[in-house]
């Protein structure tokens, strides 16, 4: 008989979201020296819109795919429910997932502020990130 694998603690969870919540502000302090010794110039506008429309992109991504991960089971002609060591595993990576998706922002905005020399991007960027991943906890 196989072992069932155990499920991840509900601590360990909520040791990675913290981890997610101290990448923006990572990225904001990194962004903050590198714009010190910069000079601003400006972005070109289609580099910008491509920029904001991967961001959305990728928020709506973060949204969009977790409850469908979420709702896959190992085999789906099975009518029998996950276990919970299962179930536990695919809520952590759909949670996961979605972390990353709402991550996005703050890289988006680090890259055009290495590219423009330009603070608010960045910090715009992270704060609309930390937003995200904050209103995400793990349950």
């Amino acid at each position: 008989m196989p072992q069932q694998p155990k499920a991840t603690t509900p601590n360990a969870l909520a040791m990675i979201w913290i981890g997610f919540i101290a990448a923006p502000v990572c990225y904001i302090v990194v962004g903050w020296f590198i714009a010190r010794d910069m000079t601003p110039v400006p972005y070109p506008q289609p580099l910008a819109s491509v920029f904001v429309l991967a961001v959305i992109g990728a928020v709506a991504l973060g949204y969009y795919l977790p409850p469908r991960l979420l709702n896959r089971t190992l085999d789906p002609r099975s009518t029998q429910p996950a276990a919970p060591a299962q179930s536990q595993r695919q809520y952590q990576t759909a949670m996961i997932i979605r972390w990353a998706c709402f991550e996005v922002p703050a890289v988006m905005g680090l890259v055009l502020l290495v590219l423009s020399g330009q603070l608010p991007a960045v910090t715009v960027g992270g704060a609309v990130a930390l937003a995200l991943i904050y209103g995400s906890r793990p349950r």
